[in-house]
């Protein structure tokens, strides 16, 4: 289910008032493989994969930031104008 903030700004345009849901199957579909693999027994905290796998988490990380913070961002603006 994909959080719609049409519910609070409904002249908003399909685009924008979809990031608010777009966080959570980011998460899920992307961050999270590769959370399951930093996590994994057989992985070697030392290893180059490792490396590898947390500097990926990290980029990742950040996009997931970023589209939080917009997807706030438009709900206070939304918010302010209603």
């Amino acid at each position: 289910m994909i959080f719609d903030l049409s519910i609070v700004c409904p002249g908003l345009v399909p685009p924008r008032r979809h990031l608010a849901g777009a966080v959570v199957p980011f998460t899920v579909l992307i961050i999270l493989p590769a959370n399951r693999r930093l996590l994994a027994a057989d992985l070697a905290f030392d290893s180059v994969e490792a490396g590898d796998l947390l500097r990926r988490w990290g980029r990742l990380h950040a996009v997931r930031t970023v589209l939080g913070t917009l997807a706030f961002a438009i709900l206070v603006f939304c918010i302010a104008v209603v």
